[in-house]
């Protein structure tokens, strides 16, 4: 909670079925339309390998030491 408060991690969602008291401005995972997709075991394999090539990309663009 407190690297959310501080702004250092921003909160896209909450789990439970009522918005959170501490955080009112967060949506529910419902709230924020976020749909489930129905795949196969290689279709996963296949997007997981196609975001980690998007996001490695992305992070030496920008420069990003982990």
């Amino acid at each position: 909670m407190p690297y959310i408060k501080s702004g250092k991690l921003r909160a896209l969602a909450v789990t439970s079925s009522k918005r959170n008291q501490q955080l009112p401005d967060v949506p529910t995972v419902i709230e924020a339309g976020i749909d489930a997709v129905r795949s196969t075991p290689e279709g996963l394999a296949a997007w997981v390998k196609a975001e980690v090539e998007k996001w490695t990309r992305a992070a030496k663009i920008a420069n990003v030491v982990p």
